[in-house]
């Protein structure tokens, strides 16, 4: 999304995000139940808890080579963070 964090932080369509700092967001069984939210909760959960200090380092994957971005917390209006599940939206 144009003048988001994650355009911010260089974040792409299709890139994968594999760990929000210290903590992987792979959670196997839950990916194989394709009908459960555990890892989208699991996800937003981490992502609010590390971007409380200001910033956090994502570990991605692009076209199949892994890198380190940096996203920086963008202070609103406090909310939660919201996901949406997209290959057009970054």
């Amino acid at each position: 999304v144009p003048g988001s964090a994650a355009e911010a932080a260089g974040l792409r369509t299709d890139d994968e995000i594999l760990a929000i700092g210290r903590f992987s967001v792979e959670d196997g069984a839950a990916f194989q139940a394709r009908q459960s939210y555990s890892r989208t909760e699991r996800f937003r959960d981490t992502m609010q808890l590390e971007l409380r200090n200001g910033s956090t380092d994502l570990l991605i994957r692009r076209a199949g080579n892994l890198q380190r971005v940096r996203l920086q917390a963008r202070y609103g209006c406090g909310g939660q963070l919201a996901l949406m599940n997209s290959s057009t939206l970054n």
